[in-house]
């Protein structure tokens, strides 16, 4: 089953967080169940962005970088049993400066970066993609690549995103909780709320079991 998504998207795009639970007949999580993973999600977070603010990785994230993210399209699938998911990230952006050469994205370094199009080349190094334009960039001018990529993303750590159960059947559930920062750990972007996207498009492929929830519009269903 394919979820298609699309505006509103400021809360998605800095918190970046989607759910998806199976919710099998009679076995619908309680209240209380979800209260308890709400706050087990808060409280997780909380932690990893106090060690992320002490070594001074959230400020960096802040610093200018030369352009402005304008779209987004977020296409991801999920291996569950695998723990881990295939994403397509297309970008559209806008310089502001002259001779801008080369974006820089957050991106965790567990991630495995496949193939860019778009670019004249790009490097992984840490948590940031650095990707060459092939023309180089003058103020105002607009960009875009496509950078597709796969792995298995961190609960723990900078960002926050995780593969778990629910319910007296142990009924699976894929969680995200990447406010302010933390969209990294599982899509490359420019993970600081300074850059607010003016939309984006977030297309999610899961199995006829499992239900999507995301921020913005539902525009489309489509049973593959």
């Amino acid at each position: 089953m394919k979820i298609v998504l699309s505006r509103p998207l400021y809360l998605l795009l800095l918190s970046g967080s989607v759910c998806f639970a199976q919710l099998p007949s009679g076995d619908i999580p309680t209240k209380q169940e979800l209260q308890t993973l709400r706050a087990e999600m808060i409280d997780g977070k909380r932690r990893a962005l106090t060690l992320a603010r002490a070594a001074g990785a959230a400020s960096s994230a802040a610093l200018p970088r030369g352009y402005d993210a304008n779209y987004y399209r977020l296409d991801l699938s999920f291996d569950i049993p695998d723990t881990s998911i295939t994403g397509v990230l297309d970008m559209r952006a806008t310089s502001l400066m002259d001779g801008l050469t080369a974006v820089d994205l957050d991106f965790a370094a567990n991630m495995v970066v496949d193939s860019i199009t778009g670019a004249a080349d790009f490097h992984h190094h840490g948590d940031t993609l650095t990707i060459s334009l092939p023309v180089a960039a003058d103020n105002g001018a607009a960009f875009n690549f496509s950078i597709s990529y796969h792995g298995k993303p961190q609960a723990s750590g900078f960002g926050a995103f995780g593969f778990g159960s629910h319910g007296t059947s142990n009924a699976p559930i894929i969680w995200s909780l990447s406010e302010p920062y933390g969209a990294r750990a599982w899509w490359p972007c420019n993970d600081t709320p300074s850059d607010k996207a003016d939309s984006a498009d977030i297309i999610l492929t899961v199995p006829n079991s499992l239900f999507a929830v995301s921020n913005g519009s539902l525009v489309s269903t489509v049973t593959n």
